[in-house]
């Protein structure tokens, strides 16, 4: 997933959050304190464990830098690209630094042009090289620095109180503050059982999907009507005719608490008419074999499993008539005598071969129809996240009787996953509850540095969507804009009082090409639920300012500061208007079938959204 793939993720959450922290009530402050204590003793314990780096750990440190830069080169070697990426890294410092030979200067050169934020330097490869260089350079300073103990306590003791700030009053700053200065701490072995103890403290769940057994089927369930040949041996009779299937193909799940199961469940009957040739005799006869039929598939966060088909049916068989080559009473007596003796036997064979071509069919056709969901479960969920080293630290999917969950935490490279237990779900066919930690950790990841292009954005849109929504189509004649995002929280949401905030920081504009300094973009969406269709409603205008001026202090912008306020004012203000109304739609993909769906519950409360839509009827 790019950097366009994030920002249209957020463009359908819209949301996000209010920035006005909560006030601590009186019992909360009784849970900061004695958390003082124990992150206080924690922090003293790890700055009486700390010693300046060895000549060992910092030929451990080269020596992970050397093999990453390895993997790297192995990488590019492979990639159509990789020319190209060698001339843009300039090779020859990385070999240097392979080599042990770089100079501070060329690590920090290198380290720049790792992190400059273009799509692909996302990609594993590359950050673990950046990563081995951030430690190196870092344990390198303070092999020589002459206060490295006392900065070292200076940062273990600020993060054990942001560690409790940040869990009585939780924000994006100091969610941001936190998530620095414990990848700086994670470079020194000492440090470990303090970013161990935050990783464990703010480790609950970021994500819940609740999807209703109800509306999995609505979107599975199609008729089934085949007619087929059928031609059998069965005790000594040749048989030949047609097998007409009908029925019905839907799914029902299986309880589970290891992974999410789901039976493809098929439902009908085989109406056979035949005419089956033993010796002399002819013999006549239709057959009905009511059957269900179940394919099991299993989904973890491994990829999805495809049992083979299981088919129980049972045969009843009317003989219609048997004709001998010659007529003779007795003849035709015995015959039947024969036939009805052979009947129940006859009728078993027949069931159990019915299973079996109805097993083959299904699986044919099932195989066929799951091959591509498979295929990008891997290819476009778990391959690109885990090439970047994206994929969520627990993913757990599970099913009862008549719901599907999903339930994630993401909580990667040291950013904190939520810090309280989701609210209940509500009442609807799909729920999800999605914690600001979620949406802020992705595009943190995803989008610190990068450059989007609104062109680009539109593009992905239509391809998407069919179409570009009009409010984030530009003013005719208007050029697109392109945001050079900050690489501190380039997108953060926060979800507290019913309100939904976004802040862009974008560290400069461009537009017909001329730059423009960074400003912050944020706008607060207040939900109402009132009478009918729930609303998203703005408070106040967009709010378009420089980094860390505030409006208050009675500074005054300058004039090419007011210019670009004013013209990006106008244009996050389409993007964001006044209000929104949720309004019918369709789900994507194969759930469209559903029908529309209306979202009958939103609340943002202490870091969560909780979102339910119902299908309309």
């Amino acid at each position: 997933m790019g950097p366009v793939g994030i920002v249209l993720l957020l463009a359908v959450l819209l949301g996000a959050l209010r920035a006005q922290a909560q006030e601590v009530q009186p019992e909360n402050h009784g849970v900061a304190a004695r958390a003082v204590v124990k992150w206080a003793a924690l922090a003293e314990q790890v700055v009486q464990a700390y010693h300046a780096p060895t000549e060992e750990e910092l030929r451990q440190a080269q020596g992970e830098l050397a093999d990453a830069v390895a993997r790297l080169d192995a990488r590019l070697s492979s990639d159509p690209g990789g020319d190209a990426w060698r001339r843009y890294l300039k090779w020859a410092d990385f070999e240097k630094i392979a080599s042990g030979d770089a100079d501070a200067a060329t690590l920090d050169a290198a380290y720049a042009r790792l992190t400059a934020g273009y799509e692909g330097l996302k990609i594993r490869c590359f950050a673990d090289v950046a990563d081995a260089i951030f430690r190196l350079k870092t344990l390198r300073q303070m092999a020589t620095a002459a206060s490295g103990q006392k900065q070292f306590a200076a940062v273990v003791r600020r993060v054990s109180q942001l560690a409790v700030d940040y869990a009585a009053k939780p924000s994006v700053e100091s969610e941001a503050d936190l998530v620095a200065l414990v990848n700086w701490l994670a470079q020194f072995p000492a440090a470990e059982p303090l970013v161990s103890a935050i990783a464990e403290r703010f480790s609950q769940p970021n994500l819940l999907i609740q999807v209703d057994e109800d509306l999995l089927a609505a979107a599975a369930t199609e008729p089934v009507d085949t007619v087929q040949p059928v031609h059998e041996l069965i005790l000594g009779t040749d048989v030949h005719g047609t097998g007409h299937v009908t029925g019905t193909r839907t799914v029902e799940l299986v309880p589970s608490s290891e992974a999410a199961v789901v039976n493809l469940l098929v439902r009908g009957r085989v109406d056979a008419d035949t005419i089956g040739y033993n010796g002399p005799a002819t013999i006549y006869s239709t057959a009905v074999s009511p059957f269900v039929a179940r394919k099991a598939i299993r989904i973890t966060a491994d990829g999805i499993e495809i049992a083979p088909t299981v088919t129980e049916a049972t045969t009843s068989t009317d003989i219609h008539n048997i004709r001998m080559r010659c007529n003779h009473q007795l003849a035709q007596r015995i015959a039947w005598k024969r036939a009805m003796k052979q009947k129940p036997q006859a009728e078993y064979i027949s069931a159990r071969r019915a299973e079996y071509r109805l097993n083959r069919q299904i699986d044919e056709q099932a195989d066929s129809q799951l091959a591509e969901p498979r295929k990008n479960f891997d290819a476009k969920f778990r391959e690109p996240l885990f090439s970047r080293g994206w994929f969520p630290n627990r993913l757990h999917l599970r099913t009862s009787d008549d719901a599907l969950f999903v339930e994630a935490v993401a909580a990667i490279r040291h950013h904190p996953a939520a810090w309280n237990e989701a609210p209940p779900a509500a009442d609807g066919d799909l729920v999800v509850r999605v914690h600001q930690t979620f949406v802020n950790n992705y595009a943190g990841v995803a989008l610190a540095g990068t450059t989007v292009d609104e062109a680009k954005l539109q593009a992905r849109l239509a391809d998407a969507l069919g179409e570009v929504p009009d409010e984030l189509k530009p003013e005719e004649g208007e050029a697109p804009w392109t945001i050079f995002f900050s690489q501190r929280l380039p997108v953060a949401v926060q979800f507290d009082e019913g309100r939904l905030t976004v802040h862009f920081r974008g560290r400069e504009y461009e537009k017909e090409g001329s730059r423009y300094p960074g400003m912050n973009v944020s706008v607060t969406y207040r939900v109402d639920d009132g009478e009918g269709a729930i609303r998203l409603v703005r408070e106040g205008d967009v709010a378009v300012f420089p980094p860390g001026f505030d409006p208050d202090s009675g500074a005054r912008l300058s004039v090419r500061q007011q210019m670009i306020r004013r013209m990006l004012q106008r244009r996050f203000e389409k993007i964001f208007p006044e209000s929104v109304v949720a309004e019918p739609t369709e789900l994507p993909g194969e759930l469209a079938k559903v029908g529309k769906v209306q979202l009958t519950t939103c609340r943002a409360d202490d870091g969560w959204l909780v979102l339910a839509w119902k299908r309309v009827p």
